[in-house]
Formats: structure tokens, C-alpha cells, sequence
């Protein structure tokens, strides 16, 4: 081969291999907020009392979640999965039981996972060193 193909093959990778990291990231970011936005729903609806609004809001987050999980499992760590499915399990007991203050806990917590997900999947020097 020569050498001007040989760079112009090393570019075109480069360049997947960017462009997958920018969209991977952004799916993170996107999918992250709109299950953000659902918790805070939940959140919001079992502070005041409202149970069965907050057990739709988490059917449907559990919905979304079931989807976004797919693409998510290429991306991430399993461990990372698995505390999100363990916490929408707890909240969802939590929510038949009518415990105000431990479903607002779960939900801080699962937020956080949820949360942190784009910022530790970030390409930054922080993440690589």
C-alpha cells in the first residue's frame, strides 16, 4: 500500500471511532435526562401523596427504561445496569407500600445513577487518567 492510502485508511478510522464516541455520548445524555425528568415526576407525585399517579410515572419509566437499556449495555458497565434495575425494583415495592420518605430515598439514588452515567462516560482527561 501506499502511504497516502495507508493515512487516508487511519483518517476514515479515526473518524468512526470519534464519531461513534460523540454519538454515543450524546444518546447517553439525552436518554439520561429524559429518565431524569420521569424520576423527578415520581418524585413529585409521592410528595404529594398521589400514589397512583407515581406508579404510572414509574410503569412508564420502566417502559422507557426497557428500551434505553439495549443501547445502554453496549455502552456501559453491567454494574451500572444492574444497580438501575435494582433500584427501580426497590422503588417500585416501595411505591405499593406508601412509604413516603424511602421512595423519595430511592429515587435521590436512583437519580444519581442515572445521573452520573454521561459525566463518567464523558471523554475527558479526568475519565482517562
Amino acid at each position: 500500500m501506499k502511504p497516502n492510502r495507508i493515512m487516508l485508511v487511519m483518517m476514515i478510522l479515526l473518524v468512526l471511532v470519534v464519531g461513534t464516541a460523540v454519538y454515543g455520548h450524546r444518546y447517553l445524555n439525552k436518554s439520561s435526562q429524559l429518565l431524569q425528568q420521569s424520576i423527578d415526576k415520581v418524585e413529585d407525585n409521592t410528595k404529594a401523596g398521589r400514589w397512583e399517579e407515581a406508579k404510572k410515572e414509574l410503569a412508564s419509566i420502566q417502559e422507557n427504561w426497557s428500551t434505553i437499556q439495549k443501547p445502554w449495555t453496549i455502552l456501559l458497565d453491567h454494574m451500572e445496569i444492574d444497580n438501575i434495575d435494582t433500584s427501580l425494583s426497590r422503588m417500585e415495592k416501595l411505591l405499593e407500600t406508601g412509604n413516603t420518605p424511602l421512595t423519595l430515598a430511592e429515587a435521590a439514588t436512583l437519580r444519581q445513577y442515572v445521573k452520573h452515567i454521561p459525566d463518567k462516560e464523558a471523554f475527558n482527561l479526568k475519565n482517562i487518567f
